[in-house]
């Protein structure tokens, strides 16, 4: 894993008081703290380590590990932390995190409909989200429960059975949403954002573009229905109007098993 480069901000923009009934998405700052910033543009579980916040310019040993936040997407992450049990970050201590590139999740908002996103699962913009380091004076902040208890007689068996789900998306082509002729209107419409490439389906013929892959699924008595999700969208591209129409979309696929 390459080792995350963090940055200090140093400038945070107060907003007048007469817009504070309002939401923009920067409530969860608290403007009394000091937060350092970093990219992330894949899903996974991240570390950072000593070297790395020291690196950074951290002021370590100001503050406790009890008192270490994790930031992204607006909200406060649980975090795991290795200290060696002295509540400080010392050499060779960490902190582990789940974190996501960026997505759709926040463009959704600049629709009209914000149901109507062409691709949620794919940023109009980037792929890196900006997640940020912080610490409080807090004691309570968020933290994963590390179990520990092994005697699994003591539980009772149930019927469960496992979720799975899987998506796949089309990136090959940026589609425009309404448009009047060859202008797209300043809105952003039904359908606009990435997706797959034209389709004719003229004739009643169609193409298949994505295929998805569902490996060991249960079949056997009482498996559970697959549910599919998925977005097709078609709009008259004929240079005189009529009905010349292309489709685009993705395809979101919830298998259970």
């Amino acid at each position: 894993m390459k080792p995350l480069q963090l940055n200090l901000i140093i400038n945070l923009l107060f907003l007048p008081s007469s817009f504070q009934a309002q939401t923009y998405g920067n409530e969860w700052i608290d403007y009394s703290q000091t937060y350092y910033h970093f990219n992330i543009f894949n899903n996974g579980i991240y570390q950072l380590d000593y070297a790395t916040l020291d690196s950074a310019g951290v002021p370590l040993n100001t503050f406790q590990t009890e008192n270490i936040q994790i930031f992204g997407k607006e909200r406060e992450l649980p975090i795991h932390i290795e200290d060696g049990g002295d509540n400080s970050i010392d050499p060779g201590d960490y902190i582990l995190f789940y974190a996501e590139g960026n997505d759709g999740w926040l463009d959704s908002t600049i629709y009209i409909d914000s149901s109507t996103i062409g691709n949620p699962a794919y940023s109009l913009y980037n792929d890196t989200l900006t997640y940020f380091f912080t610490w409080n004076s807090s004691t309570n902040n968020h933290r994963y429960t590390v179990e520990t208890d092994i005697n699994f007689s003591n539980y009772s068996s149930i019927t469960n059975f496992i979720t799975c789900k899987k998506e796949i998306y089309a990136t090959q082509e940026y589609y425009d949403g309404t448009k009047d002729g060859d202008a797209s209107i300043s809105f952003f419409t039904a359908g606009e954002g990435w997706g797959s490439s034209k389709q004719n389906g003229a004739g009643g013929g169609h193409t298949t573009i994505l295929n998805f892959s569902t490996p060991f699924p249960y079949v056997g008595n009482g498996a559970p229905l697959a549910h599919f999700k998925g977005l097709s969208i078609s709009a008259s591209n004929a240079p005189n109007g009529g009905d010349n129409h292309f489709k685009k979309g993705f395809g979101k696929m919830y298998l259970m098993r």
